[in-house]
């Protein structure tokens, strides 16, 4: 019998429930219920052997380090805590133990960049799965686009926008959905809901699930 691929995949915390959180949910259910794959988790924002991370089904391991030498320049540099809680500080020692296969990157480009100078970089497979939400593309992710072999981004603007810099490599994948819970109810239960709610059948709905922050004007 072959061995399973492992695979890292890097984010929010999967208990999380944020966008990227609820998305590694999904995508580490979906990986573990193969059974083709050795899947570990490692998640941003928590301490490395945070009680949380044992309840899950799959390997997990904290983006932040437990010494207390470290917490305390975190705690007193805000730059520091910045990169801890990205993983910045935790990723080397996670990579050289675990020794995966497969590195997935899933967060802001800002979280992601740096590692394409790291040693380990496309030595092993390596993936950046990030969200563009915004023209001009940041500079940092065009900057790094010809380090990341596969470099996907969640909205199809963003790679077009990716192709007229030169960038033809970058494609679109989109975030993932619980199809246990989101399915089309088909018209006649749709036109049933929306009359409970007294919304009228030619009504366009849209609706957004992200923070309301100024930075993403809403509004306009």
């Amino acid at each position: 019998m072959s061995k399973k691929k492992k695979i890292l995949y890097h984010s929010n915390f999967s208990k999380i429930l944020s966008g990227f959180g609820k998305n590694a949910k999904n995508i580490l259910k979906y990986l573990a219920s193969t059974g083709k794959y050795e899947v570990v988790e490692l998640s941003n924002g928590v301490s490395k052997n945070h009680e949380d991370l044992k309840k899950l089904p799959w390997k997990a391991i904290g983006g932040i380090p437990e010494d207390q030498s470290i917490i305390d320049k975190i705690n007193k540099d805000p730059n520091l805590s910045r990169q801890a809680q990205y993983g910045m500080l935790g990723i080397d020692d996670v990579i050289k133990n675990e020794k995966p296969d497969i590195y997935m990157g899933v967060e802001d480009i800002w979280g992601l960049s740096p590692f394409t100078k790291k040693v380990w970089w496309n030595k092993i497979n390596c993936m950046v799965w990030t969200t563009l939400d915004s023209l001009p593309l940041l500079p940092d992710a065009v900057k790094v686009a010809p380090k990341i072999k596969n470099y996907y981004v969640w909205a199809s603007f963003a790679e077009k926008a990716m192709a007229k810099l030169g960038h033809e490599h970058v494609k679109t994948l989109h975030g993932a959905v619980d199809h246990s819970n989101f399915k089309n109810l088909g018209p006649e239960e749709k036109k049933t809901l929306r009359s409970s709610f007294g919304i009228d059948d030619d009504s366009f709905i849209i609706g957004y699930v992200f923070r309301n922050q100024l930075r993403k004007t809403v509004p306009n």
